[in-house]
C-alpha cells in the first residue's frame, strides 16, 4: 500500500440510471467468445447461451467480434512488446490465435442462418477496443452499425474482461453509450475478473448479472417508438439530394463534410418534432423518451424539453 494513502478520502460512485428508467434502443455485443478460448468460456457458456437467445427472442441486435492477431502477423505494436516473446512456444501467451479455427465464434452462440442471411458480419479485431476497427471511408465499423439502428445502449459478454471487455466498455462510454456488462458472462484468463468488473461498474458502467438482464429483456424492456428509422430513411433520402443538387454543399454541409460526414437539412425539424412525444414515453424515473439528433438521442427529463438536456454527440 502506498504511504498516506487515505480511502476514506475518496468517493465512490455508480451509474446514476437503471436498465428500466427509460426506453432504450439496445444491443448485444459478444466480444471474442471463440474456440481458441473454449476452455476459459466454459464456466460462463450457458450464460452466454441464455443472454444471446433472449435478445434473439426480443428482436434485439447482435453485434459478433474475434480476435484475429497470430505471432508473425506482420503486426508489431505496444502489445507485442508489452507481452513479449514468452510463451509463444507454448501457447501461453494470450495475445497470439494460435488453433486454426480458433477464429471462429463458440458454435454454441455464433449467428444463425437467419442471422446470416441478413447479412451479419463479424468483426475480426486486432485491437482491444472493438469500435477501433474502421472501414475505408475512416468511419468505425461497429459505431457505424449501432448508430443506423439508433442504439443507445450496449450490453456486453464474451472474453477477456480486464482487456476487451473493459477497452470496449470505456470506447462505448467515450462515444455515448449507456453501457452493460454482465458479470456471469464475461471471463478471463488472469486473477483480474473481480478488480476489472468493479472498475468498470465504478468508473463507466453497470455491471449486472445474467439473471437480472434476462429477467428486464422479457418483462420490463421498454422499446421507444419505431418512427426513428423512418426519420433515418427520409434524413438518408434528403443526403443524396444534396449530394446530387449541391456538389459543394453550403458551409453548414462543408463544416460537416470536414468531419466525415453530410449533414440533413431536416436535422432540427427532426429533434424538433420528437420532442413533442416526450410526455408520452416518460414513465420511468421522470426520464423522458427520445428526441433524436444528428448523433444520437437527447433526454429530457420530466417529458419536457429544457436547456439542460444531454446530448450525446460523437
Amino acid at each position: 500500500r502506498m504511504k498516506n494513502y487515505d480511502e476514506s478520502t475518496f468517493s465512490s460512485y455508480n451509474a446514476h440510471w437503471d436498465l428500466d428508467s427509460r426506453p432504450r434502443r439496445i444491443a448485444l455485443i459478444v466480444d471474442d467468445a471463440q474456440e481458441e478460448y473454449r476452455k476459459f468460456a466454459k464456466p460462463i457458456l450457458e450464460n452466454l447461451k441464455e443472454v444471446v437467445n433472449v435478445f434473439r427472442e426480443t428482436s434485439q441486435h447482435i453485434e459478433w467480434s474475434v480476435w484475429s492477431r497470430r505471432h508473425k502477423d506482420g503486426i508489431s505494436n505496444a502489445m507485442d512488446r508489452w507481452y513479449g516473446p514468452q510463451g509463444i512456444k507454448s501457447r501461453e501467451n494470450k495475445l497470439y490465435v494460435y488453433r486454426g479455427r480458433g477464429t471462429n465464434v463458440l458454435r454454441e452462440v455464433r449467428p444463425n442462418k437467419f442471422e446470416k442471411s441478413r447479412g451479419t458480419q463479424i468483426i475480426s479485431s486486432a485491437d482491444l477496443d472493438i469500435f477501433w476497427n474502421f472501414d475505408n471511408r475512416g468511419r468505425s465499423i461497429l459505431d457505424s452499425r449501432l448508430h443506423q439502428r439508433g442504439i443507445d445502449t450496449v450490453v456486453l459478454i464474451g472474453l477477456w474482461t480486464d482487456q476487451n471487455i473493459m477497452s470496449t466498455a470505456y470506447a462505448a462510454y467515450s462515444r455515448g453509450y449507456d453501457v452493460v456488462v454482465i458479470s456471469d458472462a464475461v471471463a478471463t484468463a488472469t486473477p483480474n475478473q473481480h478488480v476489472a468488473l468493479k472498475i468498470i461498474n465504478g468508473t463507466c458502467g453497470k455491471v449486472l448479472s445474467t439473471a437480472d438482464v434476462v429477467e428486464y429483456m422479457r418483462q420490463t424492456y421498454i422499446k421507444p417508438n419505431d418512427d426513428f428509422r423512418l426519420d433515418q430513411q427520409k434524413r438518408g433520402f434528403w443526403r443524396a439530394i444534396r449530394r446530387v443538387f449541391s456538389p459543394f454543399g453550403s458551409a453548414s454541409a462543408q463544416g460537416g463534410a470536414k468531419r466525415g460526414m453530410l449533414l440533413s437539412p431536416s436535422d432540427d425539424e427532426f429533434a424538433h418534432r420528437h420532442s413533442s412525444k416526450s410526455d408520452e414515453n416518460s414513465k420511468h424515473n421522470g426520464a423522458g423518451c427520445l428526441r433524436t439528433g444528428r448523433r444520437g438521442y437527447d433526454y429530457s427529463y420530466g417529458g419536457k424539453s429544457s436547456d439542460n438536456s444531454r446530448r450525446r454527440r460523437l
